[in-house]
């Protein structure tokens, strides 16, 4: 049952906000558990260990805390500097970018490139990996895959998360620049 000014939907039925597929990502793989998750990673091709301490962050401001961690001043270029999600071991970190009904842009392209250089200095960790998590329908240029160590469509986890109808919707919401179409998706209320 929706809401009457939502026209009798529900808010998991409008909304396109890529945090809100992003939390329910990160509740599957803390409930499930994270080494799933990373060896469905692997399993898609990216270099990481299994086994090893791993711990997953949700909407992590990397830089902020750790330097707050040191006592160290933050600098406001890192200040809000936020990862949708994060892998983090001792071997090796994992940042996580996610679009569901957008694409990357070149602006948060640059950023991640920027991102990988000041973790290892930062953490010492020189196995720093980038995914990006998109729509099956949008395909992204061969500049834009460069940015990234692989990616994953939404519609990949949620057959991996037993048909989880919230990431599908996440999947089917892309809307195109050129058509400026909108795809509603399919419910998951």
């Amino acid at each position: 049952m929706g809401l009457s000014y939502l026209g009798g939907d529900s808010w998991n039925e409008i909304t396109r906000e890529e945090r809100f597929f992003c939390l329910q990502l990160y509740n599957h793989i803390k409930i499930s558990g994270i080494k799933g998750f990373v060896q469905l990673l692997i399993d898609s091709g990216l270099d990481i260990p299994l086994e090893t301490n791993w711990e997953i962050g949700y909407e992590v401001c990397f830089y902020r805390d750790v330097l707050f961690s040191r006592n160290k001043p933050v600098q406001s270029r890192f200040q809000k500097r936020t990862f949708d999600l994060c892998l983090m071991s001792d071997e090796a970190i994992v940042v996580i970018e996610a679009k569901a009904a957008e694409g990357f842009k070149s602006d948060q392209l640059k950023s991640i490139s920027a991102d990988t250089r000041e973790i290892n200095r930062l953490t010492k960790v020189s196995n720093i990996k980038t995914i990006a998590i998109h729509s099956s329908i949008y395909q992204p240029r061969e500049t834009t895959k460069q940015y990234f160590d692989m990616s994953l469509s939404w519609k990949t986890l949620s057959k991996f998360y037993n048909s989880d109808p919230i990431l599908a919707r996440a999947d089917a919401i892309y809307r195109h620049k050129k058509t400026k179409e909108y795809k509603r998706g399919q419910n998951s209320g």
